[in-house]
């Protein structure tokens, strides 16, 4: 690592004082505040951009609760590398990859009585291809079914690479191979026609159904209390082993009250977290990757010119110390990147981007930026770790003479359509590498809005999302790697770990319970766990 100056060293000298002060007060005032008691397991609600009434939709992003309610076709397993049934009962693969045969178990009910049927799987892939905020990882995998591109184009024709076969039955059908199709599957839950046949699919987030959602999981709704809980209880019509923990109750104000779970990778609440002697850590290796965007179409003139210079884009990527402000800001729970491809990746071609503030300003010079236009940076996630590290981010970013604004941005609508911001901090828990790559191409929904069309990465993602030889895998991540270097429309910053805390006070957990990457679905064996007795 490269040496550190005194004045960087003394401020995170003063940072870790601070929290190793703090952390005994902040964690007595978590031990006197009162469990929901009883047969009951507390866990957080973080709400995704929705009103405080609305549920969030497990389409866009899973929490735990999520696995609780939703099922899907297939369950995971904590690595996401195996697949068990969960509502199939079978299925079937060709032998070229094209085809996917699948029957459903019988008798499944949703929690108000309905059965569930190929009509809700056939509602539920046409829906999610509809949705304006569905994860990126669907619509990599789900673009490959044959009539993809008409059904875009008109809706109303349906999806012609998804067929009935029966009445239990279907069949998928890709115009490519798509090698985690299975892992895919076992992520998307599958969602009821009958209570969203007249939503707005493309806002189908915003719908009265997720005030209490008809579901198919181990658990439903019972009552929302505004702004503060979510009761979930026993989901009499579930077809499998009822669990043994009889309700599940979610906390919108969850840093208020004392959680029997807990995931996270801010730097603040680890050591929080590691001063509450009844709180278990469990670490999770996972790739969630933390950078800039550079938004280069700017919803007030549908291009933001200041951003198109590469110039500026490389200036501002060589002015911010990323490995100073990475250790300041979260000690030891990052790894520096420098691409879509972790460096500890065999596929990682050895690229740097190098902090090198003088040749940023000469850069500068170089451009055509005018340094009394505030640069505006935004980002949307409320801790204050992340403010701070924004913080020190302007710090580096005015050293070469801009001047820089701070942006808070709350809501997706100021995200994704308003845009009125320069560089944006953003968040993505991918399953493999190829997500970050589809964030450049015009198949994401997102951020197609800020990125201009470059058919190289286009081209180069839609091999790498059907190819199924290793060789030519690697040289593809080659080849994006160099294209990412040469462009710079993202600012690659850090890998961040993921650290869960259970207190295992209260809950017992089964001897073959492991976690994986938390913002997916996947087995923990819920149905076995269990609240000791007082």
């Amino acid at each position: 690592m490269r040496k550190l100056n005194k004045k960087w060293l003394m401020t995170a000298f003063s940072f870790i004082m601070v929290l190793f002060i703090s952390k005994i007060a902040v964690s007595k005032y978590y031990e006197q505040l009162d469990y929901i008691d009883g047969n009951v397991l507390n866990l957080p609600y973080i709400n995704n951009w929705n009103d405080d009434d609305l549920l969030d939709n497990p389409w866009k992003n899973s929490q735990f609760h999520n696995a609780l309610m939703f099922r899907s076709l297939f369950l995971a397993d904590s690595k996401f590398q195996n697949v068990e049934y969960d509502l199939a009962q079978s299925y079937n693969i060709s032998s070229d990859g094209l085809e996917y045969y699948i029957t459903l178990k019988e008798d499944i009910l949703w929690s108000d009585g309905e059965p569930l049927t190929v009509d809700d799987i056939m509602f539920s892939f046409q829906s999610i291809l509809q949705s304006k905020t569905a994860n990126g990882l669907y619509l990599t995998a789900f673009s490959k079914i044959k009539g993809y591109e008409e059904f875009k184009e008109n809706p109303l024709n349906g999806l012609s690479g998804l067929k009935v076969t029966g009445d239990n039955s279907f069949v998928i059908e890709l115009s490519v191979p798509h090698p985690t199709m299975m892992q895919v599957l076992a992520q998307f839950v599958i969602l009821p026609e009958h209570a969203l046949k007249d939503a707005d699919i493309e806002n189908i987030d915003q719908d009265e159904y997720w005030k209490s959602p008809i579901v198919s999981g181990m658990y439903k709704v019972n009552e929302v209390v505004s702004y503060e809980t979510v009761q979930l209880i026993r989901n009499e019509y579930y077809a499998g082993v009822s669990p043994n923990i009889e309700e599940v109750v979610l906390h919108m104000n969850y840093k208020f009250a004392n959680l029997d779970y807990y995931s996270t990778n801010n730097i603040t609440e680890i050591i929080n977290y590691r001063s509450m002697r009844y709180m278990n850590e469990h670490k999770v290796d996972i790739l969630f990757y933390r950078y800039f965007v550079f938004n280069m179409n700017r919803i007030d003139e549908y291009e933001n010119s200041a951003m198109l210079d590469i110039n500026v884009r490389n200036a501002i990527s060589m002015a911010i110390n990323r490995e100073e402000l990475l250790y300041i800001n979260y000690l030891d729970s990052g790894t520096i990147i420098e691409s879509g491809v972790p460096t500890s990746n065999s596929s990682y071609n050895g690229q740097t981007i190098v902090y090198d503030p003088e040749k940023a300003k000469e850069l500068l010079e170089q451009s055509d930026y005018d340094l009394s236009r505030p640069l505006q940076l935004a980002y949307y996630y409320t801790d204050n770790t992340t403010k701070a590290f924004m913080e020190n981010v302007a710090k580096n970013l005015e050293s070469i003479g801009f001047v820089v604004e701070l942006n808070f941005i709350s809501s997706t609508t100021e995200l994704y359509e308003d845009r009125e911001y320069d560089l944006l901090l953003k968040g993505l828990s991918a399953f493999d590498v190829s997500e970050w790559y589809i964030e450049y191409t015009d198949k994401n929904p997102n951020l197609s809005r800020l990125l201009i069309e470059n058919s190289d990465f286009n081209v180069l993602v839609e091999e790498l999302s059907t190819t199924v030889d290793e060789t030519r895998e690697d040289a593809i991540l080659r080849e994006l790697q160099e294209l990412e270097h040469e462009n710079m429309y993202k600012l690659p910053l850090f890998t961040l770990g993921q650290v869960l805390y259970i207190n295992e006070d209260r809950v017992n957990l089964p001897n073959n319970c492991s976690f994986g990457n938390t913002w997916y679905k996947y087995d923990v064996d819920f149905e076995n766990w269990s609240i000791k007795k007082e």
